[in-house]
């Protein structure tokens, strides 16, 4: 399997991977990855990747804005296709759905 170089964005170092939709995070000094193969009709893009990431981390939308560098309203944009995409209400359901799913 072959593997894009990584790249680094707003102190987040990724690496996708070509055969499977998986994000890896690199986080202080602590790499993490988000996997979502294991909903085959689920795709993200980095950026709901990103909020995803953080929102497992526990950070509230506001400082999820601030961490990406992006407007709170885009931030609630992304937290809402999430949302979309997952087939949830709240964002304490999608919390759970995606550490029930391995992400």
């Amino acid at each position: 399997m072959s593997k894009s170089s990584p790249y680094i964005n707003n102190g987040l170092k990724y690496s996708p991977k070509k055969q499977s939709n998986n994000w890896c995070f690199n986080d202080n000094k602590q790499i993490e990855c988000i996997d979502n193969d294991y909903i085959s009709d689920i795709q993200l893009t980095k950026r709901q990747s990103e909020v995803l990431f953080y929102l497992l981390k526990g950070k509230a939308i506001k400082q999820i804005a601030r961490i990406l560098k992006i407007s709170n309203r885009t931030a609630d944009g992304y937290l809402e296709q999430l949302r979309v995409k997952f087939a949830v209400h709240t964002k304490q359901e999608l919390i759970i759905k995606a550490i029930r799913g391995g992400f």
